[in-house]
């Protein structure tokens, strides 16, 4: 009981000294269901923007694979002017040599790497991710297309097979009984 009074009290200071807490924030571009559909290879580009709520420009570090993503106009580095925010354009890459229906996961971070203002600065780190999903290519033959045919086709088989078969039997055995009957006398 007596540390929840403490906690309240420190709390209750806490609020009052800092009356206000500015920080940054990320406002993407709408996924359903947060996936982004692309044919291997293909490349689209996704919205973002770093908001920044502070009296102050703030300095923001964006990490990122570069292997699926890079960002259009800018480095790692970006400056979002005060109480305003920086729109960027990443364009993303659908990895080769995947099937389709995988997932890839996508993720980035923005991390805030100078705050404006006296004191010390909380220097937030935000990430995000998404799922790229490997769509089929309409103009690539696929084996998968044909596979709800195959046990017909193999069934189609299996039968022409035991018809030839059994057929080529009787015709040897009628050969075999003649040939037999034919030593005998």
């Amino acid at each position: 009981m007596k540390f929840l009074r403490i906690s309240l009290i420190i709390i209750s200071v806490l609020l009052t000294i800092l009356p206000s807490v500015f920080s940054i924030g990320i406002v993407t571009d709408f996924l359903e269901n947060n996936t982004l559909v692309l044919l291997p290879g293909e490349s689209r580009m996704h919205g973002i923007r770093i908001q920044n709520t502070e009296d102050g420009e703030v300095r923001v570090k964006i990490e990122y694979d570069p292997a699926v993503m890079s960002i259009i106009e800018y480095s790692k580095y970006a400056d979002v002017p005060a109480k305003s925010s920086l729109p960027l354009q990443l364009n993303i890459t659908a990895p080769l040599g995947r099937n389709p229906g995988d997932l890839v996961r996508v993720s980035y971070s923005v991390q805030q790497i100078s705050g404006s203002g006296a004191g010390v600065p909380i220097l937030p780190a935000i990430s995000k991710s998404f799922n790229i999903k490997i769509q089929r290519e309409p103009a690539r033959f696929y084996l998968s297309d044909i596979t709800p045919d195959i046990p017909k086709i193999l069934a189609a088989l299996a039968i022409a097979y035991l018809i030839v078969r059994l057929s080529l039997k009787k015709g040897a055995k009628k050969g075999k009984i003649i040939k037999k009957a034919d030593r005998r006398r």
